[in-house]
């Protein structure tokens, strides 16, 4: 093979030898904490239950924290996904250092081929996101109205419930689309309206401040006309768009990040295509 190189050629080297050995960091890192994650299941476990506890903070009642078994199950599966996470990241700054360093085509293609499929996947995610959220709404928000048909009452601890009043307290909202949701589990029989002695018209984890009885003198903004109050009760405010609109404040700082690694990541293509067609013109000029 040749070994004369100009000076784009050899930037550009200098530049995928840089960038795809911190990329293998970040991959080497991800994969670490992935397998971390999964060895020490048992002691996460164990500091779950230690710490659970601290939800019941936010209930109305004592012993009422998060299903440990159900937390457990998603930082699983959260390890498994830093691990396949890793391995990724890893294998394509692996073959970016080494076709840029070394000149190696068999390695430099299929890092081409790779950074383009992610290019698109980070493309065709912000359209989506940004664009066209209808797409999601079978993957996100009816997996919601699954789980709001299954709440039960303020102080169950079954997965569905807890989850529904966490989410309910952290984006200020009530049920997916609003407060009428929960009309529709009443009337199914699922929502027991009736635990706190009188008659809820919202959860009361839909107040804006949470009591912290269930006693009726403190459950007002749930059980009379109060519960119409914006001030008093998110009844109004559907926890699907709440969630959008938690994302749509951060919209500027994800589409310039994005789009600054977007474009980084294209820069490395193109220095990587010209790198394989230059090694491609000097092994033709050594075969002559």
């Amino acid at each position: 093979m040749g070994s004369d190189d100009d000076c784009l050629s050899v930037t550009g080297r200098v530049i995928l030898g840089i960038l795809n050995t911190l990329v293998m960091v970040i991959g080497f890192i991800l994969l670490v904490f992935g397998i971390l994650a999964a060895a020490y299941i048992p002691a996460i476990n164990f500091l779950l239950e230690s710490s659970s506890g601290q939800y019941a903070a936010l209930t109305l009642t004592e012993g009422t924290g998060f299903p440990v078994e159900n937390l457990a199950d998603l930082i699983k599966a959260a390890a498994y996904a830093l691990i396949i996470f890793g391995v990724f990241f890893f294998v394509i700054g692996l073959l970016g250092l080494i076709g840029g360093c070394c000149k190696v085509n068999c390695a430099l293609i299929p890092y081409v081929v790779l950074m383009i499929l992610l290019i698109l996947a980070q493309i065709a995610f912000l359209i989506i996101v940004f664009s066209q959220r209808d797409v999601l709404d079978g993957s996100v928000k009816q997996p919601l109205l699954d789980m709001t048909m299954k709440y039960k009452q303020y102080d169950a601890k079954d997965s569905d419930t807890v989850t529904m009043n966490f989410l309910m307290v952290s984006l200020k909202c009530c049920g997916v689309n609003d407060y009428t949701d929960f009309k529709k589990i009443k009337d199914g029989g699922s929502w027991n309206n009736n635990a706190t002695g009188v008659p809820l018209e919202t959860p009361l984890f839909c107040c804006v401040v949470i009591p912290t009885t269930p006693k009726p003198s403190e459950t007002t903004c749930a059980t009379t006309a109060e519960f119409k109050d914006k001030d008093k009760n998110n009844s109004n405010r559907g926890c699907y768009d709440a969630l959008w609109s938690s994302v749509d404040e951060e919209q500027p700082l994800v589409i310039g990040i994005c789009s600054a690694i977007i474009i980084l990541q294209v820069i490395l293509v193109v220095f990587a295509i010209y790198i394989v067609c230059r090694n491609a013109k000097n092994d033709s000029a050594d075969f002559q």
